[in-house]
């Protein structure tokens, strides 16, 4: 006769729940494990060697000044574009310069290139910007390479080069001179002179007209007055 031990009981099924909890702690952190594992390899496997990209400007000299200062700034118009650690350089006189951003990933990239007015009172800082669009490709090996493209800021418009040219203050502006000395009429002084001879000979005539009209009626008049007291002698 099988007889029914329960102490026994209880401590077999108290040892197959901390068995069972055993397994299923074991289970659940190979599981945590392998998700992991398989998300860090498939990093790893799509992990880009950077590439960096040059953005190049050119500053040209000022004529008649000996010493000039550039200072060109670039910002990321997208907020995940890196930016190179110093987003201002600064170029004396003048001559070339560029940025280097160092860029881990394909994309394509926004950035804002743009001079930063000075306080000369005597230079007329150019304030052209500049939309730059940097595309970063992965070939089939998986390098990075990439491209620039440059705009005028908010237009299509594509300049040749990136430059920057200031100019001294008042530059652009033209002294105008009074007419007589711009350009002379041609024997101004002789035309006006000529035209007032011409007008005092035309009133001297018209004078000389007017006394021999005056002589010839009181000579006619004399004549009447003669005639007809001789008349009247008779």
């Amino acid at each position: 006769m099988n007889r029914f031990d329960a102490k026994n009981s209880n401590i077999l099924i108290v040892k197959c729940s901390a068995r069972g909890r055993l397994i299923m702690a074991f289970l659940m952190v190979m599981g945590i494990l392998c998700v992991f594992g398989s998300s860090m390899t498939a990093n790893a496997a799509f992990q880009y060697d950077p590439v960096e990209a040059h953005i190049a400007f050119d500053c040209k000299k000022i004529d008649g000044m000996e010493e000039n200062i550039y200072q060109i700034s670039i910002k990321s118009e997208t907020d995940y574009a890196p930016v190179p650690e110093k987003n201002t350089v600064t170029v004396n006189d003048s001559g070339k310069g560029e940025f280097i951003v160092t860029i881990s990933e394909p994309g394509n990239y926004e950035y804002l290139l743009y001079q930063i007015k000075g306080s000369d009172e005597n230079i007329k800082y150019d304030d052209t910007k500049y939309d730059v669009h940097v595309s970063v490709l992965s070939d089939e090996n998986g390098k990075l390479t990439y491209s620039v493209a440059v705009t005028l800021a908010d237009t299509d418009d594509k300049p040749e080069s990136v430059e920057f040219k200031n100019a001294t203050a008042g530059a652009d502006k033209t002294t105008e001179a009074p007419p007589e000395k711009i350009n002379p009429p041609v024997n101004k002084q002789t035309k006006i002179k000529t035209g007032d001879e011409v007008r005092l000979a035309f009133a001297m005539i018209m004078a000389m007209i007017a006394i021999a009209g005056i002589i010839t009626v009181v000579r006619e008049k004399k004549n009447t007055i003669k005639e007809t007291k001789e008349v009247g002698e008779k």
